[in-house]
């Protein structure tokens, strides 16, 4: 712009100031009275319009050099020390542009503060770049990893197993590997996409691109003890794009082993008589697609519990069974035997556990299977009394046995069409003897009742109870003649059966009740005198008959005999009367020892044992000694007491019941002796 020029009115308020513009405003206002040629003006000027070094005539007699487009004007600065300040030069009006820029000038603006707030402003601007840049950029927490839920399977079966994974990041994941850890039990079977290496569990993921979801499938058998836990591992190491490093991901699951493939049941009866037989059954099926190896089960018992046989027989123990294969789809079974003892009421738990045996020899458990059995009445109950009692007994023979059956319905439900039934047996029995006074039919030794002959069989209520009654006699003489002719009884077996039992028991019939009662052994005494023996010798002294003042003696003997049972600690006993004497002369026995008591006047024979069959089957036994007698003469006429009563005490060692028996007191008279017999009344001399 030529110098003191007014630009146009109509110019636009906010035209933009040219470099050209503020080099000629400086120029006017320059008043200074340095030289012109020392004062240099430096403005931004189009490379297009000159070079550094041009030179433009702006006004005539002064010059303006362009020297670079960051060079600034210089000024004298006016310092405090001096005395007049120069005179200004005549001001030129500017135009509008240089108005505005000459009034903010004078105005004091802190052109500092606005260069700070500029660069304060790119900072944020800057900030703000990066931050949203970022937001676009991998973090870490976008890729997903995890597994498709599985939470119970059973053991032995297949079992797939899903990794899901997904990239969400917003660049591409290169050199993806995926790595399995499997539990113990678990045996590869196959995989989608197929594995990379010898152990199955590695996988090649490749490139996962933004956005992209893919998933590995697993499948193979898991074995392991019911109730138990498997834990499965998964990493993927991933690189992305924009990183030289590798990251990883992982993920994990729990699977619990909630059955077996081998289904095991168990069959019996879960009420129980105590001491009543039952049997129990095991069955197993394989339900898996394959065989099954080294099976092993095994039975835990109760107290109390005795097992009387097994089907297969077991191995080892009485409860413990292995099977060294069974196929797919194939059945079987185990069964056993036993009773329990205890007390009605009781609960007995019978606990089957069924495993399989690893190579390391041990078991893993596949199931377990308990049964409570509790011990109970029987559905009916019957008792027996024998001659109005309820308790075993003793009789003797010849002795008749009048039985009275009590029979109770003591289960909760009605139990129909009853039959109760009562068989006989033992060698004591008489023969044709068994009579019925309740209509029972009598088939030899055995008594039958149902519903025909006892309405009240037809339907019996609970706790409704009917009595029977039945007798037999037994035999007066028994003797033995071999050993199984000893220790003889009477067996009454009375049966209750029903159909509405099979329930209760497991079984038709209820357990049979059973009385028996023993026959007494007869333990035999005699006792005699003689004063010869059989062949004429002489066994005593002085006359006979007896004379007053005179001594006669004689010798006792004393003869045990014993039937069916043995007899135990001995006992035969005899007092002498006054005026008898024991002389200690000829004592015999054929066992035990005998003795006299002075003090008591009593002879005593003991010994240990008579056994049975004494008298018949083996020699009887005998004891005998002397006694003398000097008759007096108020005896004259009369026959003198030698031995009084004689008393033989003992034990029957089968029915011990108390034995006792007496032999007549023996006197003078000697009744056996074929020589002097009858010769026994004092006379005077």
């Amino acid at each position: 712009m030529p110098r003191g020029k007014t630009p146009p009115s109509d110019v636009e308020p906010k035209k933009k100031i040219s470099n050209s513009d503020i080099a000629s405003f400086l120029s006017e206002l320059e008043d200074d009275p340095t030289p012109e040629s020392a004062v240099e003006t430096t403005a931004p000027v189009d490379k297009t319009e000159m070079d550094d070094e041009e030179t433009a005539d702006d006004q005539p007699g002064k010059k303006i050099t362009v020297r670079s487009e960051r060079e600034v004007v210089r000024r004298p600065r006016i310092s405090e020390n001096d005395d007049v300040l120069p005179e200004p030069s005549k001001k030129r009006t500017p135009p509008p542009e240089m108005q505005q820029l000459t009034k903010s000038k004078s105005l004091g603006i802190p052109w500092g503060w606005i260069v700070t707030i500029l660069l304060v402003l790119v900072a944020v601007s800057v900030a703000g770049f990066f931050v949203f840049t970022r937001a676009k950029k991998f973090t870490g927490n976008n890729v997903q990893l995890h597994f498709q839920p599985v939470t119970n399977v059973a053991s032995g079966a297949n079992v797939t197993i899903t990794i899901e994974y997904q990239n969400l990041e917003p660049v591409d994941l290169t050199k993806g590997e995926l790595a399995v850890e499997y539990p113990e039990g678990f045996s590869y079977i196959s995989s989608q996409p197929a594995t990379t290496n010898e152990f199955h569990n590695d996988f090649t993921l490749g490139t996962i691109r933004s956005g992209q979801a893919g998933k590995v499938t697993i499948t193979g058998t898991l074995i392991g003890s019911v109730g138990t836990t498997r834990d499965f591992r998964a990493t993927m190491t991933y690189r992305p794009v924009t990183f030289n490093s590798d990251f990883q991901q992982q993920a994990a699951t729990t699977i619990t082993i909630a059955s077996s493939i081998l289904n095991v049941s168990i069959a019996g009866p879960t009420q129980l008589a105590p001491g009543v037989s039952g049997t129990w059954t095991i069955n197993y099926t394989n339900t898996s697609d394959r065989d099954l190896q080294n099976v092993q089960f095994e039975a835990t018992y109760p107290e109390g519990f005795t097992v009387t046989k097994t089907v297969p027989a077991a191995k080892e123990r009485s409860g413990l069974w292995r099977v060294d294969k069974i196929s797919k789809g194939a059945t079987g079974n185990i069964s056993f035997t036993g009773a329990a003892s205890g007390s009605v009421g009781d609960s007995l738990p019978v606990i089957i556990k069924t495993g399989l045996l690893n190579s390391d020899g041990n078991v893993e458990a596949q199931d377990e299977q308990q049964l409570l059995l509790i011990l109970v009445k029987t559905g009916v109950t019957a008792t027996i009394a024998v001659n109005g009692s309820t308790v075993p007994l003793s009789i003797d023979p010849g002795e008749s046995l009048n039985y009275s059956i009590h029979v109770t319905n003591s289960s909760d439900a009605e139990v129909a069409n009853a039959t109760i039934t009562m068989t006989l047996t033992g060698a004591a029995l008489k023969a044709d003897s068994v009579t019925s006074d309740t209509k029972g039919v009598v088939n030899e030794r055995t008594v039958t009742w149902s519903k025909d002959q006892v309405p009240a069989l037809a339907q019996l209520k609970p706790q409704q109870d009917v009595t029977l009654t039945a007798s037999v006699g037994t035999q007066t003489n028994l003797t033995i003649a071999a050993d199984q002719d000893r220790n003889q009884q009477v067996v009454a077996t009375v049966a209750v059966t029903s159909p509405s039992l099979s329930t209760n028991t497991n079984s038709t019939s209820n357990p049979s009740v059973v009385s028996t009662t023993k026959i007494n052994t007869i333990l035999g005494l005699t006792a005699v005198a003689r004063y010869y023996n059989d062949i004429g010798q002489a066994l005593g002294s002085g006359p006979v008959p007896p004379v007053v003042g005179k001594t006669t003696t004689y010798h006792v003997n004393w003869t045990v005999t014993n039937t069916t049972n043995d007899a135990s600690t001995l006992v035969v006993s005899a007092t002498l009367p006054n005026g008898v004497l024991w002389t200690g002369q000829n004592t015999s026995r054929d066992a035990g020892d005998i003795a006299f008591d002075s003090a008591s006047r009593t002879v005593r024979w003991t010994l240990n044992i008579v056994p049975a069959g004494t008298g018949s089957r083996y020699p009887s036994l005998k004891a005998g000694f002397d006694v003398s007698i000097t008759p007096t003469a108020d005896q004259v006429g009369t026959v003198p007491i030698l031995v009084n009563t004689a008393t033989a005490a003992a034990k029957d060692a089968f029915t011990d019941h108390e034995l006792s028996v007496t032999a007549p007191a023996v006197a003078t008279d000697i009744p056996t002796d074929t020589k002097a017999g009858g010769e026994g009344r004092v006379i005077a001399e």
